[in-house]
């Protein structure tokens, strides 16, 4: 944390070198404040989709990850953040079911495709699966950034990017970060599965993925694992990818379930 907050500052240095202007730190309060009150909703969100049946969507996965990278700090990003957790908590109240009977929570602990967003519904109509978690979506909580002065921003600013945002939380440091994350969240958002959806540009996952899946078996809990270009659907067509997810779903996830159930009578 310490040497990225150096990092920061260098480049706070040369930006102002260049440009031959200096940072306005007023203004920087104001925007990371504004970012402060985005991830409180963010957070919120995340709790509520917790609840049995989740009241969010699958698809607003991606929405979350898109708002933070583009929108952190920006009152429209907030605005993005607020209309999330304002959906679910109307949703709560009102008794109100992403689908009709939930049967299947899935942590999909990557990302998902793309290129075929729809096939989120289709799980959800067919087969009453939600995506309840995502590695992109799950902002790992940690206090507010300290605005009372440039150098707590500094050091605030680097704890986030290297602690609390998804994908930059996972892709540095050892591999643990990522399997303690994968396994946590599929305790935490009561996940029956886990789907990686294995990016083919990202490869700081990919050696991490035989310890995932054997960490996964210790715990008990169904993972399947298949390549994928997230923007890119001439390398794995779709009827490819979508039979591995059905078959996986059909053929260890939902007897599994059927298994629980009966023992739970028992």
């Amino acid at each position: 944390i310490a040497y990225m907050a150096r990092q920061i500052k260098a480049m706070i240095s040369f930006i102002e070198e260049q440009t031959g202007r200096k940072l306005d730190w007023d203004r920087a309060k104001e925007v990371i404040e504004e970012s402060n009150r985005m991830v409180e909703y963010w957070l919120e969100w995340n709790e509520l989709r917790k609840l049995i049946p989740c009241p969010a969507e699958s698809m607003q996965g991606g929405i979350t990850f898109v708002t933070s990278a583009a929108l952190s700090g920006h009152p429209q990003g907030t605005a993005v953040m607020k209309a999330l957790r304002d959906e679910a908590i109307e949703r709560v109240e009102r008794g109100l079911r992403v689908v009709p009977e939930e049967k299947i929570r899935a942590s999909w602990f990557h990302m998902h495709v793309l290129w075929d967003l729809s096939y989120l519904n289709y799980l959800q109509e067919q087969y009453g699966a939600v995506s309840v978690i995502q590695l992109v979506s799950y902002y790992a909580a940690n206090r507010p950034i300290d605005t009372s002065s440039p150098e707590r921003m500094i050091r605030g600013l680097a704890e986030r990017y290297l602690v609390s945002l998804p994908m930059a939380r996972q892709g540095r440091g050892a591999a643990d970060i990522w399997v303690d994350d994968l396994l946590y969240t599929a305790k935490e958002w009561k996940a029956d599965c886990i789907i990686i959806a294995s990016h083919n540009g990202c490869k700081y996952l990919k050696a991490s993925y035989a310890m995932a899946r054997d960490e996964c078996h210790k715990a008990g809990i169904p993972i399947m694992m298949f390549d994928v270009d997230m923007e890119d659907p001439r390398v794995v067509s779709e009827e490819s990818y979508r039979k591995k997810v059905e078959d996986f779903l059909n053929l260890i996830v939902l007897p599994a379930k059927d298994r629980q159930a009966r023992a739970g009578k028992e």
